[in-house]
């Protein structure tokens, strides 16, 4: 009877081993065998004008993060609304692109189990037209019987 407990340990730790992410690795070893992971993005779109212009733009958009015309110094806020399908899901955001430097985020890395939401910031700092990308990513078990795992995807 105690080798199985040994032997169920073994499974376990291997299976940890194989599935959960650590730090600086980008997937797990099993990711799309085990694990189900994807990544959407979202276009981010600025344009800032010096501070004497004192104009802004308002983009209404649905699909993008377009946050239109800034005056230099000025901050602006979008909400992205998340929903998990039922089941506990791994987010992590980040932005890319030449506007990452401005971009700040009111969560990077959380367990999502029911509806959440990320606020999106940006600080208009530098004068020019600036894009890039807001990734989101999500990761859960493939098989119920794995959703002990999903806070370490």
């Amino acid at each position: 009877m105690n080798r199985w407990f040994g032997v169920l340990g073994l499974v376990i730790i291997l299976a940890a081993a194989f599935l959960i992410r650590f730090p600086g690795q980008e997937r797990g070893l099993f990711t799309g065998l085990l694990v189900s992971e994807s990544v959407t993005e979202y276009p981010l779109i600025v344009e800032v004008v010096p501070y004497q212009d004192r104009s802004i733009g308002i983009a209404l958009q649905d699909n993008e993060l377009d946050f239109g015309v800034l005056s230099q110094g000025m901050t602006a806020r979008k909400t992205i609304k998340l929903e998990s399908p039922g089941v506990p899901v791994r987010i992590r955001a980040w932005a890319e692109g030449g506007i990452a430097g401005m971009v700040e985020l009111s969560r990077t890395e959380f367990l999502l189990n029911g509806p959440g939401s990320i606020e999106v910031s940006l600080k208009a700092s530098d004068v020019g037209n600036y894009t890039g990308t807001l990734c989101i990513s999500s990761g859960s078990a493939k098989y119920g019987w794995l959703g002990w795992i999903t806070p370490w995807i």
